[in-house]
């Protein structure tokens, strides 16, 4: 990666952090609602009572997005000014305004951070895109007890950094 894609990206992620606690939840929400409703309507097509069709779907849908993350960071890295800005956008679109819980805070900023410092808008939203359908079908409900693990497990190996990066911080601060 070149130091000018870096710089983009950083500033990228800077400019869309700021902006998504500029913007009003509901108006963010309204990409991630639509993700959420292609991924309800590839489950519909998809499941069956299977953990290896849990890992098939999973894979297929967060491997999409992250591929279509790939695409946008392809596309625009040349640009710089371009890079950052559709870097700022993914950023802004991912970040959650949750509850200040350790928990919650970990999940919705430092996780999306990180992945988006790492890889990019494809970490964006590849990240992002794990808690949804985790979110979804792993419930540990009845029907998505199979379907659903690889999702859980895939969400928790994301979610593994962050949470140590956050504990080591509040850690220090003692």
């Amino acid at each position: 990666m070149s130091a000018t894609t870096r710089v983009s990206r950083v500033a990228g992620l800077a400019l869309g952090y700021l902006a998504g606690r500029m913007i009003e939840q509901p108006l963010r929400r309204k990409p991630v609602e639509g993700f959420e409703r292609a991924t309800s309507a590839i489950e519909d097509r998809t499941y069956s009572d299977d953990a290896n069709w849990g890992t098939v779907h999973t894979a297929a849908v967060v491997g999409g997005i992250a591929l279509a993350g790939l695409a946008v960071e392809r596309l625009t890295r040349k640009v710089p000014v371009l890079h950052a800005i559709a870097t700022a956008a993914a950023t802004a679109v991912v970040l959650e305004s949750g509850p200040e819980d350790e928990p919650q805070s970990a999940r919705a900023v430092v996780g999306p951070l990180i992945w988006g410092a790492a890889f990019g808008i494809p970490g964006l939203f590849g990240y992002r895109a794990a808690h949804v359908v985790a979110d979804q079908i792993g419930t540990g409900d009845e029907k998505y007890a199979n379907f659903g693990r690889s999702a859980v497990q895939l969400r928790d190996l994301l979610d593994w950094l962050p949470n140590q990066l956050k504990n080591a911080v509040a850690e220090s601060g003692r």
